[in-house]
Formats: C-alpha cells, structure tokens, sequence
C-alpha cells in the first residue's frame, strides 16, 4: 500500500544479559581468578621494583631584606650567593647526603657505568 506506514523495528541485539548473568554463573571463577593474577603480578611489580629518585633543586635569595622600624639590610650578593652555592656544591655536603641516603635504604642512588653515584 502506498503511503501506508512501515514497521521500523530495530534489529535484535546478539547480546543478551541473560546470557551474559549465565555465563557468569556457570564460570564466576574465570573473572575472580583472572583479577586475582592481575592484582597479584601488579604487587609484586611494586614491591620487587627497583626505587629510583632523582632529585633537583633551585635556590632563590632575595637581595635586600626588610626589617622592623622601616630598616633595611642589603647581603653583598656577590660572596653571600657565592658562598651558599659553593656550599651546596661542596663534596663534603654530596658525601654525606649520599652516605644517609644509602643508609636509610629507602632510595636506591642512580650510579653510572664505573660504579659512582650519578651526577
């Protein structure tokens, strides 16, 4: 018939939940199990992995410092910042902060292909 409305039905789904909460009853292991290994192998990843840190820092001073009454105190820049940077670059300072992280055994310290920490 011309003009005659046809019926448009959507085609049946091949997915059915009843067949799907079946499945799950009858093999309820295999996802339990398959989550048990996943979480199993991502545990001992995380507790058998090596830790590595590495670490960088930056220091800012300010030049002039403000001080109570409207007084202010000016550092001569030149050996102040250039002491505090040869300090924290001292041997003596990358001695011992290596020698506390090695014994606090938290961190493994990056060593390069002779052997010595990582610069």
């Amino acid at each position: 018939m011309i003009g005659a409305p046809e019926d448009y039905s959507a085609p049946a789904s091949p997915f059915r939940i009843q067949k799907f909460i079946a499945f799950l009853r009858k093999y309820w292991w295999l996802p339990v199990l398959t989550l048990t290994l996943a979480l199993g192998a991502a545990t001992a990843f995380f507790l058998l992995a090596t830790p590595t840190f590495v670490s960088s820092a930056a220091m800012w001073e300010t030049e002039k410092m403000n001080l109570p009454e409207g007084a202010t105190f000016t550092q001569d820049q030149q050996t102040y910042l250039g002491t505090q940077s040869e300090l924290l670059r001292s041997g003596r300072l990358r001695q011992l902060t290596l020698a506390r992280l090695q014994a606090a055994g938290t961190n493994a310290v990056p060593l390069d292909k002779d052997g010595n920490p990582w610069a």
